[in-house]
């Protein structure tokens, strides 16, 4: 699956938080960021370990999940296209809040 600036910028645009950004910037936005093919059953990033970037889920599904401190694990989220995740250790700078799985064969924007 192929996926154009062009077209990365319009499913970048059905983000909440990059509504309203003129086209001409989310195309350099997705400029700075490549895409990633990733198959069901493969990581994308792990809990507590520093942080991965920013990711737009375009095509499959994604979890988010995080293990407790008694070692049980806990599905927190499931991503559906198009959405945005792993924002907050971006924006904080920390290590990433759980781990991240494709439970599909999945697109992301990273």
């Amino acid at each position: 699956m192929a996926f154009a600036n062009l077209q990365l910028a319009e499913q970048l645009g059905q983000v909440p938080h990059f509504a309203g950004i003129p086209a001409g910037d989310l195309r350099a936005i997705v400029e700075a960021g490549h895409v990633r093919h990733i198959s069901a059953g493969q990581s994308l990033f792990l809990q507590g370990a520093p942080c991965a970037g920013l990711f737009v889920l375009l095509h499959g599904e994604v979890q988010v999940r995080v293990v407790g401190p008694q070692g049980h694990e806990h599905t927190l989220a499931t991503f559906e296209p198009v959405r945005m995740f792993n924002e907050v250790a971006v924006l904080d700078g920390g290590a990433n809040v759980g781990s991240a799985l494709a439970t599909q064969d999945s697109v992301v924007w990273h």
